[in-house]
């Protein structure tokens, strides 16, 4: 085949490549992981390729030709040294990109009990979305649990707020979140993604502020007043 085919495969993994890792930093889904591995992997075969396609070539090998410039050497101009550069660079940055979404950990786990410890739930906060679950676990539930979307809520704004039931649930809202999916008991646990409102249509924290209710503050990381829960952060 034809270098030319094997310097798309290249840009065209360099490009999912970037585009997964990118977006891991904000989500940590399986599929942009899997994308990682497909890209890497594309990335590596297409180099193997093109290296073994300017083999008996008499000119150096070099991603780069003043005179007869392939179509990857438009992209990268600025790898003059040719493939060895990559080797050494590109390559084991892509390789050990695999390894990283693994341990990489963008998420934040709060354990939120009553007062008297008789109630619980626990918070898991990715950036993007905000799970909620009544058990205490700082891994992502397959069950029991809400999943709310946090990308339109305003980061001042950002909070939890809970009132704790007398017959082991609660009352939650994540104010201006958008709630993806819930199969929690609705006979126990309350939902909400607006704030209650008062006569005049404003949103009031009045609810919350009441014995047995407490308000948590993302941007602060900390309960405001300090009353109403005990808070764990992980």
């Amino acid at each position: 085949m034809r270098p030319v085919y094997f310097s798309i495969l290249i840009l065209a993994s360099i490009a999912i490549w970037f585009f997964a890792l990118v977006n891991l930093f904000g989500e940590n889904s399986g599929t942009l992981k899997y994308l990682v591995h497909l890209a890497t992997l594309g990335y590596l075969t297409g180099l193997t390729f093109w290296a073994m396609s300017k083999r008996g070539n008499d000119s150096k090998v070099t991603f780069w030709k003043k005179a007869d410039p392939d179509f990857l050497g438009g992209f990268v101009r600025y790898i003059k040294f040719g493939i060895g550069l990559n080797l050494i660079i590109l390559a084991p940055i892509m390789i050990w990109s695999n390894w990283w979404p693994y341990h990489y950990n963008n998420q934040t786990t709060i354990y939120f009990y009553s007062e008297d410890r008789t109630n619980s739930l626990t918070v898991i906060d990715n950036g993007t979305y905000r799970f909620v679950t009544p058990a205490i676990t700082n891994e992502l539930p397959n069950r029991n649990f809400a999943q709310f979307d946090i990308r339109s809520v305003p980061e001042l704004g950002d909070g939890v707020w809970i009132c704790w039931h007398n017959n082991q649930g609660w009352d939650l809202t994540i104010d201006k979140a958008e709630l993806l999916k819930s199969d929690l008991d609705t006979s126990k646990y309350h939902l909400h993604t607006e704030l209650p409102t008062d006569g005049r249509g404003i949103p009031t924290e009045i609810k919350y502020r009441q014995q047995n209710c407490a308000v948590f503050g993302f941007y602060l990381m900390e309960l405001s007043p300090k009353t109403g829960a005990i808070v764990e952060i992980k």
